[in-house]
C-alpha cells in the first residue's frame, strides 16, 4: 500500500515542483558555517574580521557597509544611520544594533575620528576578503551571501518578516518573502524526518 502511494504521478510532480522553489532561493550559511570563518580569520587581520562581522550582524548591502562611517553610528542608542543612492536619490534609514556587536563595534572604532570609514575597501576589495575564505567551508564565499545568511537566521528565530524586511531596507516585501520560502521548506525537511 505504502508503495504505491509513493510512486503515484502527483507525488513526483510535487517532487519537481519543491527542487524549482529551492532553486529559486538564495543561498546562505547557518551560524555555524559563519561561526568556522570567523574563527579562521588571522588576529592580525581584525579589519576582515570586522567587516564580515558587520555584514552578519546588520544585513546591510556591502555597498553600504563600504560608506559608513563611525559618525554614522550613535552608541548610546545602538543605531545605525544607513545612506544609499536610490535613481539619484539619497535615502537613509535607521537601524538597531544588537547589544553585543554594538560593545564590539565600539571597540573596534575606538581610535577613529567621526568621518573615518568603518571599512576603507571598494566593493570589490570586500569581495576579494570574502572570497580569501572559500577554503574554510569549500564554498564560492562572497558579501551578499552574508546579507542572505543573516536574513535567513533572523526569519528563523523570530518568523518576524515585516521586521526583516525593515532591516533590510526592501521597498516591497516581495522582496523579503524569498527568505520565507527557505524557512519553509527547513521545516518541511524537519516534517520528513518526522516517523508516523
Amino acid at each position: 500500500m505504502n508503495d504505491l502511494i509513493i510512486n503515484e504521478p502527483k507525488f513526483i510532480e510535487v517532487s519537481k515542483r519543491e527542487q524549482t522553489l529551492k532553486d529559486d532561493v538564495p543561498e546562505y550559511l547557518d551560524r555555524t558555517e559563519i561561526h568556522k570563518i570567523f574563527y579562521s580569520i588571522p588576529k592580525e587581520k581584525h579589519r576582515e574580521l570586522m567587516l564580515l562581522a558587520f555584514l552578519w550582524n546588520t544585513g546591510v548591502r556591502i555597498s553600504e557597509a563600504i560608506t559608513i562611517k563611525k559618525g554614522n553610528i550613535d552608541f548610546n542608542t545602538k543605531n545605525l544611520k544607513i545612506l544609499w543612492l536610490k535613481r539619484r536619490k539619497l535615502m537613509t534609514r535607521a537601524l538597531p544594533i544588537n547589544d553585543k556587536f554594538a560593545y564590539s563595534l565600539a571597540t573596534y572604532t575606538g581610535g577613529m575620528n567621526k568621518d573615518d570609514l568603518l571599512f576603507p575597501f571598494t566593493r570589490q576589495r570586500a569581495d576579494q576578503i570574502c572570497k580569501k575564505y572559500n577554503f574554510v567551508l569549500n564554498k564560492d564565499l562572497h558579501c551578499h551571501l552574508f546579507r542572505h545568511s543573516f536574513a535567513v537566521n533572523y526569519l528563523k528565530q523570530t518568523n518576524d518578516i515585516v521586521g526583516l524586511k525593515t532591516l533590510l531596507g526592501h521597498q516591497n516585501i516581495t522582496n523579503t518573502l524569498i527568505y520565507a520560502k527557505i524557512v519553509n521548506a527547513d521545516i518541511r525537511e524537519k516534517l520528513n524526518s518526522i516517523e508516523f
